[in-house]
């Protein structure tokens, strides 16, 4: 599988799966594309973070860096602002007591406020095509009323408001939290 939709989903998931797996670093196969898609001929020339990073920094474009995030640099962006100080929890984790169709985790920073990243997990080979709903349990004590990112909040800064019964969940990972905010220590 090669989609654009498939590689930003990897490279979230594999970011949050590094982190419940004790992995401290974790590498892409590039930085940048090394084609444009339209001239692209191998797979292998479109898995960056950045669009083709030739010809668009300062040395040949007038002083001004031009690149352009691909959609798994987005997802990468929004994961690390997102997850930023923040830390897997084993146990609160263990109590989401999430359902074999759902992916995902529970993230703490040091004050003690969560983020949540779900996903539904995919069965069909060759496709991204999930979907599943997620129902917060009583005993976890989150909020009524979640604020929902999306996989390009690093791009759109949207945040919805949604209830933590029967989060709807497709194949693309989504970050729930009682609040989002940055805390600097």
């Amino acid at each position: 599988i090669g989609t654009d939709q498939a590689q930003t989903n990897y490279v979230i998931k594999a970011l949050v799966q590094s982190q419940q797996n004790d992995i401290k670093q974790y590498y892409l196969f590039a930085l940048g594309e090394t084609q444009t898609l339209a001239a692209a001929s191998d797979g292998y020339a479109l898995m960056g973070l950045f669009q083709k990073l030739e010809g668009v920094g300062p040395l040949t474009n007038g002083g001004v860096y031009g690149q352009q995030f691909t959609n798994a640099g987005v997802g990468f962006k929004t994961t690390a602002e997102l997850l930023r100080d923040y830390r897997y929890d084993s146990v609160k984790t263990q109590l989401m007591n999430l359902p074999p169709a759902i992916g995902g985790g529970a993230f703490r920073d040091a004050i003690g406020n969560y983020t949540y990243v779900l996903w539904a997990k995919t069965s069909i080979d060759r496709s991204e095509s999930a979907n599943a709903n997620y129902t917060f349990p009583a005993g976890l004590n989150v909020a009524p009323l979640l604020n929902r990112r999306e996989w390009n909040y690093s791009i759109t800064a949207t945040t919805t408001s949604i209830p933590s019964v029967s989060v709807p969940l497709t194949g693309t990972p989504v970050f729930l939290s009682d609040n989002f905010q940055l805390v600097s220590i």
